[in-house]
């Protein structure tokens, strides 16, 4: 398999980010902490003001609704 420059470009981001992360000064962990907290924050009010905002709204993938097609041979063709 070949090494194509954009996975290696985007290996070295991944490593580059992960050492800024060892170096980060305080005044930059406060910012991502303050934002982390606000986002939860936003997430847990919404949650807690509009009701059933939790609530899965889509039907369970596997249940499959009955229903019958016909073949180009004129044939039922179900779910089944």
């Amino acid at each position: 398999m070949q090494n194509f420059a954009g996975s290696r470009k985007l290996n070295q981001s991944a490593r580059t980010f992960v050492f800024q992360l060892h170096t980060m000064s305080k005044k930059g962990w406060l910012y991502l902490a303050f934002f982390v907290t606000l986002a939860l924050g936003f997430y847990f009010a919404l949650a807690r003001l509009i009701p059933g905002y939790t609530n899965p709204k889509v039907a369970p993938v596997s249940f499959i609704r009955p229903f019958q097609f016909t073949t180009q041979e004129g044939k039922p063709f179900t779910e089944k």
